[in-house]
């Protein structure tokens, strides 16, 4: 990527408009994001003018700003892929890319449709492991199916725990939850 877009694209998310991967991650990009911005860039080439080159490139910013606040609301890899899709299907308009990204930037797992969603793949060891730590019950649910019990809940000075099992005594899945998200998991007699 060249300097001068880089820089600008960092500035973009140092001027409050972006929110960073992680710590000490400011700026960087993601090998998804450079995928993304290296063909961005070439549709941000074709503008007559610094201005609006300068003005397609702050704009690829502002959409990879989006696609971070909608992969951080889903929490869910596979979903985010699935959905991401659609906005990046309109490329090579990244303003219709930008609208549509701002438009789904707060999606979450339960608010997207079902064809954007991992497989059901239910009490198996395939299901299991398409389990990921800080998933929702509900993304679990999702994987595993709706057939769980509760096996112990606690909670105190403002924290919760939760375990819940799929499957039977014999065979199944276990997972505890710490705040509403998967913590650990395990899975016996399969």
């Amino acid at each position: 990527m060249p300097a001068c877009t880089s820089a600008i694209i960092t500035g973009v998310f140092i001027a409050g408009v972006g929110i960073f991967p992680g710590p000490g991650a400011a700026g960087r990009l993601t090998a998804d994001e450079e995928c993304y911005v290296s063909f961005a860039l070439q549709e941000a080439g074709k503008c007559e003018g610094e201005l609006c080159k300068e003005k397609r490139v702050v704009k690829i910013g502002e959409i990879l700003n989006y696609r971070r606040q909608m992969r951080s609301s889903l929490r869910n890899q596979s979903a985010f892929d699935k959905f991401r899709l659609d906005c990046e299907a309109k490329f090579p308009d990244i303003d219709a890319q930008a609208v549509c990204f701002s438009e789904r930037k707060d999606a979450t797992f339960s608010s997207i449709p079902a064809k954007y969603k991992p497989a059901r793949y239910g009490v198996t060891r395939a299901g299991y492991y398409q389990l990921r730590t800080k998933m929702t019950l509900d993304e679990a649910e999702w994987i595993l199916g709706d057939d769980y019990n509760e096996i112990s809940y606690s909670s105190y000075a403002g924290y919760s725990s939760a375990m819940y099992r799929w499957g039977s005594l014999r065979r199944g899945i276990l997972l505890i939850f710490q705040d509403e998200e998967l913590r650990s998991m395990s899975i016996y007699g399969m």
